[in-house]
């Protein structure tokens, strides 16, 4: 029986990554592919700002008593980044205000030996700055996960009805409610894992390519960029902020199926107008914003990270799970007895 069980729920979620392959599977992939390939780029324009700031740094130490020069830099790219130039001398003295650089400049990476005060341990990141340039990865792939996953919503249920499909799912011995919570897990669970893996994936390779400038700029990449990245707590949070956000945002996403197996022709207004109308309701014969706050608490939160919730908001939680539930029902229902268009 479980096993029968389990070979449903796998066969219902297998069917969402094929009809919504492009959305769920290519979409992560492309992107991060994207994300690899302009980090290459920049990578090696920034070993190419390198070379010309060598010359430049050559050329002015070599003719330091020298005021009033031109300098003409060329970088060959068929000689292996070879860099020529040309010095023209002018007479006059230069001021001495063109020439100030007082201005000092440092920069003191964290290395394996550099020790941890307790406000860095607690405050979980600044020790390791690289990690902050790796959850930008993060973010960026979150948002993206965010509006694939709302689009994904908003036409699942929808589209099983206009393109008669449903009336296929409803001959197999599969219930309403196992289609309906499988088509919610793939939003809250399945594609958010997709997304991590590549977006931990560009990581690494974003790591290796940091690297790679680090040895070809003479310096220590293990130094500079293995001893400012905690690659254990960078997953802890980017996976443990997402599992704890998907409880926040279920109602959210269990109202868009609701949206999605209610509408006849736009889903998205469907799921939009009654919100809008309930919000500026209760502004304007009330006064107050409560619905707003309500909804804003629960949206998704691309930047979040793994953070238990206070006591003060765990009833706001726990109303929110009961609303998930609720609004499921109501899908479930809908898709039962409503579902021609």
């Amino acid at each position: 029986m479980a096993s029968n069980t389990s070979s449903r729920w796998f066969t219902l979620v297998q069917r969402e990554l094929q009809e919504y392959r492009v959305s769920l599977l290519w979409t992560p992939l492309l992107a991060a592919l994207a994300i690899c390939v302009l980090v290459l780029a920049s990578v090696l324009l920034a070993n190419r700002v390198a070379a010309v700031g060598q010359a430049f740094i050559e050329v002015v130490t070599q003719e330091e008593k020298i005021s009033g020069m031109n300098i003409t830099i060329q970088i060959d790219d068929d000689k292996d980044d070879e860099v020529a130039y040309r010095i023209e001398r002018t007479e006059g003295a230069s001021s001495e205000d063109e020439w100030n650089f007082s201005r000092k400049w440092t920069f003191q990476p964290r290395n394996a030996d550099t020790p941890q005060s307790d406000s860095e341990v607690v405050s979980g990141g600044m020790d390791y700055p690289f990690n902050a340039v790796l959850g930008v990865i993060n973010v960026l792939m979150m948002v993206l996960l965010v509006i694939v996953v709302v689009n994904y919503l908003l036409g699942c249920l929808f589209d099983d009805r206009r393109d008669r499909s449903i009336l296929f799912w409803k001959s197999m011995p599969v219930s309403e409610w196992e289609v309906v919570l499988a088509k919610l897990a793939v939003a809250l669970i399945v594609a958010p894992a997709i997304f991590i893996g590549a977006a931990l994936v560009a990581q690494l390779v974003c790591t290796a390519l940091s690297m790679l400038l680090m040895w070809r700029m003479d310096m220590n990449p293990a130094e500079q960029i293995l001893g400012n990245v905690h690659f254990g707590r960078l997953l802890v949070q980017q996976v443990g902020g997402w599992l704890i956000s998907a409880l926040w945002i279920a109602p959210v996403y269990a109202w868009l199926l609701l949206a999605s197996a209610a509408a006849r022709r736009s889903p998205f207004m469907t799921a939009a107008l009654p919100v809008v109308a309930v919000v500026f309701a209760e502004e304007l014969v009330f006064g107050s914003d409560f619905v707003r706050g309500a909804i804003a608490g629960h949206l998704p939160d691309p930047t979040s990270t793994a953070s238990l919730p206070l006591p003060a908001d765990l009833a706001s939680l726990l109303a929110g799970l009961a609303c998930t539930a609720l609004l499921v029902a109501g899908a479930v229902w809908l898709r039962r007895h409503r579902w021609e268009i």
